[in-house]
C-alpha cells in the first residue's frame, strides 16, 4: 500500500489483523499492529477487536488485559465482541474469576450479555466442576431473557456427568425436551461416558437404541467410548461389534479406537488378536509416543517404536 503511495486504515489494517489470527501467525500481527500505530491509524474498536482475536488464538491473557486498558485510555468503547472475546481467553486459561469481573463489567457499560457470553461463563464454571455457579448462572441467564440453547443444556449435562451427577443431567435433559429440544450426540456421549464409567451397560444400550429411532448418528467418541468400556471389562465380542459398526459406518479407526482394543486383547490373553490389532494400527500410520501392550509400555520415536514394536510381537 505504502509503495503505491496509499496509506493504511483502520478497515485494512482490520481486515489483515483477522486475517493472520486466523492463520495463527500471532509474531506478525503483534508487528503490524504496532507499525498500524507508528503510522497514525486511527485505532477504533473493530481494529482492537482483531487484535484481541489474535491474543485469543494465541493464549495470551495479559496481552488482552493490555489492550483492553489501552481502548480504556484511547477512550475506545468495549462492544459485545470485545467483552466476548475477552471471556472466552479467560474462561480457556482457567481465570473463571476473571471471566466473572469481564461479564459483571458488560453489565455496567450498558452492554447486554448475548448467548455467547452466558454459554461461556457456564462451560467454564462447568469445566472446573462448579456446578452449583453453572447453575445459578443458568437461572440468570432465563432470568435475564436469554432462552437456553442447544449448547447451553448439553455444556451443563457434560458438566453434571463429569461431576458424577447424572440424575441431574437426566434431569436436565428431560427440561430441554419438554421445550421441544432433542438431544444431539454432543449429549448423548456425555451420559454414555459417565454410564460407561459406571458399569451401567443396560442403561447404555437403552441410549444407544433411543439414538437409532432418533437418527442420531453416534461419532467416533460414542464408539471409542462403547470400545474402550467393553475392553476394559475384558467383553471383547462386544467391543469387536462395536468396531465393525464404525467401519460399516464410514468412520475411521484412529489410535484411540486401537489403543482400546490392544488393552482389552491383551487383558483377555487373546494375543493373537492383539498382535493383529497392533499390526492394524501400524499399517494405518497411528505411531503413539507410548503404546500399551499386555501391562507393559513402549516409549519411542516413531521409528523406534515400529521396530520395538515388531520385535516385541515376534518374541510371542
Amino acid at each position: 500500500m505504502r509503495a503505491a503511495g496509499l496509506a493504511p486504515d483502520a478497515h485494512a489494517c482490520t481486515a489483515l489483523l483477522t486475517s493472520l489470527a486466523r492463520a495463527r501467525m500471532t509474531a506478525t500481527a503483534r508487528r503490524v499492529f504496532d507499525e498500524m500505530g507508528l503510522a497514525g491509524v486511527a485505532m477504533n474498536t473493530h481494529v482492537y477487536n482483531a487484535m484481541l482475536h489474535v491474543c485469543l488464538k494465541a493464549g495470551d491473557a495479559a496481552r488482552a488485559e493490555a489492550l483492553m486498558t489501552k481502548m480504556d485510555a484511547a477512550g475506545v468503547p468495549l462492544d459485545l465482541f470485545s467483552f466476548n472475546t475477552a471471556i472466552a481467553l479467560y474462561v480457556r486459561k482457567g481465570m473463571q474469576y476473571e471471566a466473572m469481573c469481564v461479564r459483571d463489567r458488560m453489565a455496567n457499560d450498558g452492554v447486554e450479555a448475548d448467548i455467547v457470553t452466558w454459554n461461556t461463563v457456564i462451560h467454564g464454571m462447568c469445566k472446573e466442576g462448579r456446578m452449583k455457579e453453572a447453575a445459578q448462572l443458568h437461572r440468570d441467564m432465563v432470568a435475564a431473557g436469554v432462552e437456553p440453547d442447544m449448547v447451553t443444556y448439553t455444556t451443563l449435562v457434560d458438566g453434571y456427568c463429569r461431576a458424577g451427577d447424572v440424575g441431574e443431567a437426566m434431569k436436565l435433559r428431560g427440561a430441554m425436551e419438554g421445550r421441544g429440544m432433542l438431544p444431539g450426540v454432543a449429549m448423548y456421549n456425555a451420559i454414555i461416558r459417565k454410564l460407561c464409567e459406571d458399569g451401567k451397560m443396560k442403561e447404555v444400550n437403552g441410549l444407544l437404541s433411543e439414538m437409532d429411532e432418533r437418527k442420531v448418528q453416534a461419532d467416533h467418541v460414542t464408539c471409542n467410548t462403547l470400545i474402550n468400556s467393553y475392553s476394559k471389562k475384558g467383553d471383547m465380542p462386544s467391543a469387536c461389534k462395536v468396531k465393525k459398526r464404525m467401519m460399516e459406518s464410514g468412520l475411521q479407526l484412529d489410535q484411540f479406537t486401537y489403543k482400546a482394543l490392544i488393552h482389552g486383547f491383551s487383558k483377555a490373553k487373546q494375543l493373537d488378536e492383539a498382535k493383529e490389532a497392533l499390526f492394524e494400527m501400524m499399517g494405518a500410520d497411528f505411531h503413539p509416543i507410548i503404546v500399551y501392550f499386555h501391562g507393559s509400555s513402549m516409549a519411542s520415536t516413531r521409528r523406534t517404536a515400529q521396530m520395538q514394536c515388531y520385535s516385541f510381537l515376534m518374541s510371542f
